[in-house]
């Protein structure tokens, strides 16, 4: 029997490939792989390689030798410093003397036998050879010693293989310091990497990656080591060249036809179509995928794989492209490529794989009129002499671009429109724009650069933006094009794997200039276009012209490659282009005194913007694939109601998610069905466009509807009919029943330029307390001396209250200090504290005989008015409501139309002057539309703060006295607000301008001076708080009361069921002695809908029905409408992150009985703020590309959060396995990473803290069968 070696770098570089086959292969003991058929090893050395594995020893030296200050421990050996280990018993002799502040450099260290049968690892197949960490540090933590691992890279970036590996070394330190009683714990909470040319490691959070070595070898390893290697997985994608065994798997993928040739289909996609989960023969073949898609049925079979969803047609053009040597349409179109501009400027980058530095770069123009540049061609390339000459050769590029824009610029100025020039600037692959952007971030931080880089910028515009000391004063529309991602939304192109610009030229030759580069081995990789670094280190080892000038030659190779393929796109998709690029200038700065208030402007505009291009790039979409998105809905004219709305039928039902998903209900674009009308809905430029309620003139075939609805739904959830209102032109003829239209989703945004426009009031006056609160937090929420009287009354009425002493706390500091941030985990009452906050106050004010006047906002009118019932209540309780005037501003849901009054500005007019004692409500905008009725408020209470951006906060914040009082609540370990852009982290770490109001506020707060965290829950039992208190808010959560902590579901006993394995699972989950329950399901893919998950889900909703007792009547739930409503309003809830999951459980509910009242199946952000007896949760996804296509959604914390903590007494969630496997890619998502630790984080609670039973066999509606593992938790 073999037996195989691993090691924390294999396991590391598993990580990076990716690929079963490549950790089965270097697993495998060299003596034993011509025996066991693993072919030999063809790596190739090369001067690049042998320059990074050189400049790795060279750093470590420098390291410990140079920069490291404390003793060092270092082996007492001959030879190089990188050959001097530690034995294994020098290492434990070390450990165990060794005193915070030194180091120990190699030592050995060897898996103990604790920690493999922990793991579960078979001795029998497996070893762990000795390995060894770069560096130990002895570090002091809370006056006890702590180990911490440090790995040394020769690498300019935190990889996250390097996590990995250090992650594990880490385990390995706890249980060799367990097993020896070493007398220092292991830091598990940290792991640090000494990056290239930096003079301190990098940290990184550790928990992330343990959970994932944990995960990994407990559940995955037994799986890649198989008896046949034969069955190994395994596929070819770009990281594939940096594998010993490439050229092996490239060999046979060619020469069996592969679907592995097919461009970049994904991993998960390839094995999706080996395994055959389906049913179906295994798919490994290209001339198997074809017969397979042939058959209509596929496209079902397609949509169980992330990556392959909808894709059935244009994997059918691949195919075809592959076999038939030739160019193959997709259909659609794209606003990314304009029809044509008066320059095109084509840019690309390489970088040295050492330092990461930017070391050769390169533009080329080409120009229809000489007169602009003086020249109808131009190129500009920059190489770096040496390594240290890299800033340089930046600093030479960045001027040489600028330059030549800015005589752009120049020659435009002042010119009429139509005889100014257009700019638009290519690169060919994403790694160039990637590189570009760092390029122009990282010279923001070189003083002689950061000017040129920011003028740049202005065009170029990035995200970054939000952190720079300057913002642009307009939007730039795709700055730079990316030209392979176009041809893959447009073209199939018969190339393998990965479309490498040479192989392009190929099949798109410019007409009239037919352009090829012949791929000299030593420029070009197999895989990729990032040029190999041997021929710079050539040129930097030789300092030979020649070596630098066939650098300069490729570079000029690759621009003219670029520029002809270019002109081979448009020759190939000329009649499906519309757009053209804005005339070329330099966007002027944004006219903003105060650096914060710019970058708020920026993340507000561009937080808009990327919301219309996201729609845009939707709509030009094959249509085929629009109308699968739901964002185009082919639709019949039915008839005009009474009132004047248009009925139309859907020629196919639409899940309601859909519909929400797209936006529909605001405004829409209504076509006929023409060409043309798809073309102009298309050319319809929805920023532009934004805040008015009509169509452009100049798009005939436009109409505008509005107030877009459902107006027949199934019982499934599907939308068959749907009535608008719509906007006919003087052009249009009425729709008459039976005619074809098509409906189209459209951005609106009436809000941003009233945010803009505060923010530029704002920042025009000389003392604004919106930029006190952003630049001193602390200072803004100095101490207030309140009148005796005042703060006597006030505890008075707070002490016949009840509060708990978290309260009591949180109260002291709104009487007390200007600014409170009220921190309200789930469940502590943070509407109920405000509202007896607020109520307080104005009694206490009242008996002095001081006027008192109180406005309250949030982010949603549910979260209004449910804070103004509830002071409406104490109001009533207190005597008060005669002498006080409750009003809420602009409008009220249909629910408070009886509740208190609907102010508009006559009322504010008169309440301003006469009113002494008012509380008002009503959203940001409300109030901003009455700004100048209102006057100024003694106190401003904000809800959902964690849900609020500071552009919309800008609006309110001025109707504030200059001495009132804010309160500000929320938790950010809830719901977020809703961000579009990716923004750069600010320097300290902290959330910066474009988070919520709160979490930028409480990370702020390190000494806590105004966040009170209201701790005493309300809702949850002692094992529903304890484990948000053990992950997220401490250990002072807990519930409020014994009668509380001890809460129980209540069911009957027995509840008739049959006996078998099915019924025995529902009442095992349903056991009322265990609130928690994770219910990991196996052998089940799906991607948004889950046919296991969901008959579970409904099985144990309808028991829950029969069986469940109500609290307040102490009787089950009678079969009325009243019964069924209270017992989906305070019975249970079922939580879905996909509209498909809620339908399909939906349908199987409505199946299994008749409901009088509709079930509540909804997201997770309908249910925020709300509570039930039992909830379940059904994530549905189990295909880890779609759980990866939206990671921070599918993964994100917060929302687990939310789902965990909204139930009183029972907690069920269903979540697949896969869900739990990491992909390289996840791990460079720390939001996600977050989110899949909190997934660990509660299995192992349950596994703590209750038992786990395996249910090998559970069968779903239609015969689905899988394997569930159920962990249940009590405390």
């Amino acid at each position: 029997m073999t037996k195989y070696n691993l090691s924390p770098s294999l396991i590391a570089r598993y990580y990076y490939f990716g690929c079963d086959r490549h950790l089965r292969y270097n697993a495998s003991p060299v003596e034993e792989r011509t025996r066991i058929h693993i072919p030999e090893s063809k790596f190739q050395q090369s001067l690049a390689l042998a320059a990074i594995l050189q400049s790795g020893f060279e750093w470590e030296e420098e390291v410990i030798t140079n920069r490291i200050t404390g003793k060092i421990h270092i082996a007492d050996r001959d030879g190089p410093l990188h050959k001097r280990t530690h034995t294994l018993d020098e290492t434990l002799s070390i450990l165990k003397t060794m005193k915070p502040g030194e180091y120990l450099y190699q030592p050995t260290i060897v898996m103990p036998q604790s920690l493999i049968k922990e793991l579960g690892i078979d001795t029998e197949k497996f070893a762990f050879p000795p390995c060894r960490p770069d560096l130990l540090f002895m570090a002091e933590i809370d006056g006890k010693p702590t180990l911490q691992v440090i790995d040394v890279k020769a690498s300019d970036a935190l990889k996250q293989s390097h996590q990995i590996q250090i992650a594990l070394y880490a385990l390995i330190l706890e249980a060799i310091a367990e097993k020896e009683h070493l007398p220092f714990t292991v830091d598990l909470t940290r792991g640090f990497v000494w990056l290239y040319n930096t003079d301190a490691p990098e940290i990184f959070e550790l928990s992330h990656s343990l959970s994932i070595v944990r995960e990994f070898l407990r559940f995955n390893l037994e799986t890649i080591f198989t008896d046949d290697i034969e069955s190994v997985f395994w596929h070819l994608n770009f990281r594939c060249e940096w594998c010993e065994f490439y050229e092996n798997c490239r060999e046979e993928a060619e020469r069996t036809h592969s679907v592995s040739l097919i461009p970049y289909l994904s991993t998960p996609a390839r094995m999706y179509l080996r395994e055959a989960e389906w049913g179906g023969e295994p798919i490994n073949t290209i001339p198997e995928l074809r017969e397979f898609l042939k058959d209509p049925a596929s496209e079902d079979i397609l949509n169980s794989c992330g990556s392959l969803r909808n894709n059935r047609k244009r994997l059918m053009h691949t195919v075809k492209s592959l076999e038939e040597g030739a160019l193959v349409s997709h259909g659609g179109s794209t606003i990314a490529l304009p029809v044509s501009e008066g320059i095109r400027f084509f840019l690309t980058l390489q970088e040295d794989p050492v330092s990461g530095r930017l070391a050769v770069l390169g533009y080329r123009w080409t120009a229809y009129d000489k007169e602009v540049l003086g020249n109808n061609v131009g190129t500009f390339v920059s190489i770096a002499r040496n390594a240290d000459d890299c800033l340089h050769a930046q600093t030479e590029f960045l001027q040489n671009v600028f330059s030549t824009l800015k005589q752009v610029a120049d020659y435009n100025y002042g010119k009429e429109w139509a005889r100014q020039v257009s700019v638009q600037v290519y690169v060919f692959d994403g790694f160039e724009l990637t590189l570009f952007n760092r390029l122009l971030f990282d010279s923001l931080k070189v003083p002689d650069l950061a000017p040129l880089a920011l003028h740049l910028l202005f065009h170029f515009q990035e995200t970054v933006l939000s952190t720079a000391d300057k913002q642009p004063a307009n939007e730039v529309v795709y700055p730079i094009i990316v030209l392979s991602k176009v041809i893959r939304e447009l073209l199939a192109v018969p190339v393998h794997i990965t479309y490498r610009l040479p192989d392009i030229l190929k099949n798109l030759p410019s007409p009239g200039f037919d352009f090829q580069i012949t791929p000299s081995k030593f420029f070009w990789f197999n895989l990729s276009n990032i040029m190999k670094s041997d021929p710079l280190f050539k040129y930097w080892k030789t300092g030979d012209e020649k070596d630098r000038d066939a650098i300069r030659n490729e570079v000029n190779r690759r621009l003219t490659g670029t520029g002809s393929i270019l002109g081979g796109i448009r020759d190939q998709v000329k009649d499906r282009l519309f757009a053209y690029p804005q005339r070329f200038s330099f966007p002027s700065q944004a006219n903003f005194r105060n650096t914060e208030l710019s970058q708020i402007g920026f993340i507000v505009r561009y937080e808009s913007f990327m919301g219309a291009m996201a729609i845009r790039e939707e709509r030009c979409l094959p249509m085929s694939e629009r109308i699968e998105h739901g964002s185009a809905i082919p639709l019949t004219y039915r008839y005009e109601t009474m009132d004047g709305a248009h009925v139309f039928e859907l020629d196919s039902p639409l899940d309601e998610g859909l519909f929400e998903s797209n936006s529909y209900s605001f405004r829409a674009i209504l076509t006929d069905t023409s060409e043309e009308g798809n073309i102009q809905q298309m050319k319809m430029n929805d920023y532009q466009s934004r805040n008015r309620p009509y169509l452009p003139n100049h798009l005939p075939a436009l109409m505008s509807a509005s107030d877009v609805s459902p107006f027949t739904v199934d019982d499934e959830g599907n939308i068959r009919e749907i009535i608008m209102n719509i906007a006919y032109k003087s052009c249009h003829t009425p729709f008459e029943d039976g005619e074809k239209a098509i409906l189209h989703p459209r951005f609106m945004d009436y809000n941003s330029d009233k945010i803009f426009k505060q923010l530029i009031e704002i920042d025009q006056k000389e003392d604004s307390l919106f930029l006190q609160l952003l630049r001193d937090p602390a200072g803004f929420s100095s101490p207030l001396s309140p009148d005796a009287k005042i703060t006597s009354k006030a505890l008075e009425y707070i002490r016949s209250a009840d509060f708990m002493p978290s309260k009591e706390k949180a109260f002291d500091t709104v009487l007390t200090r200007r600014m409170t941030l009220i921190w309200g985990p789930p469940g502590t009452g943070k509407t109920h504290f405000l509202a007896k906050s607020v109520v307080a106050l104005l009694q206490a004010y009242k008996s002095a005989g001081k006027r008192f006047r109180i406005l309250v906002t949030a982010f949603t009118h549910t979260a209004i008015e449910n804070l103004l019932w509830e002071i409406r209540d104490n109001l009533t309780d207190a005597g008060l409501s005669d002498d006080v005037l409750l009003g809420k501003l602009d409008r009220l849901t249909e629910q408070s139309q009886d509740g208190f009054d609907l102010i508009d500005s006559q009322g504010l007019a008169a309440s301003s002057s006469t009113e002494p004692y008012l509380i008002l409500g009503g959203t940001v905008y409300a109030i901003k539309k009455y700004e100048t009725n209102l006057g100024q408020f003694d106190m401003l209470v904000v809800d959902e703060t964690s849900q609020m951006k500071f552009g919309e906060f800008s609006l309110v914040i001025g109707i504030l006295k200059t001495d009132g009082r804010l309160v500000l609540a929320g938790d950010d370990m809830q719901l977020p607000p809703l961000i579009q852009g990716e923004y750069p982290e600010p320097d300290d770490g902290l959330p910066g301008l474009y988070d919520s109001v709160f979490s930028y506020l409480r990370y702020r707060d390190s000494g806590n001076v105004y966040t009170c965290q209201l701790l005493e829950n309300f809702r949850m039992n002692t094992t529903l708080s304890r484990f948000p208190a053990e992950t997220l808010y401490g250990n002072g959560y807990i519930p409020a009361t014994a009668k509380i902590a001890g809460r129980k579901l209540l069911i009957t006993d027995p509840c008739d069921a049959a006996d078998d394995e099915g019924s025995e699972f529902l009442k095992w989950a349903l056991d009322p002695d265990y609130p928690l329950v994770l219910c990991i399901v196996d052998n089940v893919r799906a991607t948004v809908d889950n046919m296991v998950e969901a008959d579970l889900t409904a099985r144990l909703a309808c028991y829950l029905k029969k069986c469940m007792i109500n609290h307040k009547t102490n009787e089950t739930f009678p079969d009325t409408l009243k019964g069924h409503k209270q017992f989906w309003g305070s019975g249970l809830f079922i939580v879905c992150p996909h509209h498909a999951q809620i339908r399909l459980i939906r349908k199987l509910l409505n199946k299994s009985m008749t409901w009088h009242h509709p079930p509540f199946v909804d997201t997770v952000d309908k249910m925020q703020g709300q509570e039930s007896q039992a909830v379940i949760a059904s994530y549905g996804v189990s295909d880890i590309e779609t759980a990866m296509s939206e990671a921070n959604f599918i993964y994100s914390l917060n929302r687990l959060n939310v789902t965990v903590t909204r139930a009183k007494t029972k907690c069920i969630l269903f979540i697949s396995r896969p869900l739990l496997d990491q992909s390289y890619e996840l791990l460079k998502n720390k939001y996600a990473m977050a989110g899949l630790n909190h997934m660990f984080n509660l299995r192992r609670f349950c596994e703590r803290n209750g038992d786990e039973r395996v249910f090998p066999a559970l069968f779903a509606e239609g015969g689905e069968k899988a394997e569930i593992t159920v962990y249940r938790g009590r405390v």
